[in-house]
């Protein structure tokens, strides 16, 4: 079963576009918005598990625009 997470990314050097730009290509990741506010940048990823979930996070984590994440793993909530 799919986990799906929203990250949320402080950016640093050329802002916000770069970064999300930059999110937007790597395997794992849903969608990427730039946000007017704090934090500037959000996206959305998905992986088969936990492991492949931290996977995506590390690389979104690893890219130069960004200075710092902040994961909340969605919950399924029944109607």
């Amino acid at each position: 079963m799919a986990i799906e997470a929203y990250v949320f990314v402080s950016t640093t050097g050329p802002g916000p576009a770069a970064a999300c730009q930059a999110i937007r290509h790597l395997p794992g990741v849903v969608r990427a918005d730039a946000l007017l506010g704090e934090p500037p940048v959000v996206a959305i990823i998905e992986a088969e598990g936990f492991a492949a979930l931290d996977l995506v996070i590390d690389r979104i984590r690893s890219l130069p625009a960004v200075a710092e994440t902040d994961t909340h793993v969605v919950r399924a909530v029944d109607d």
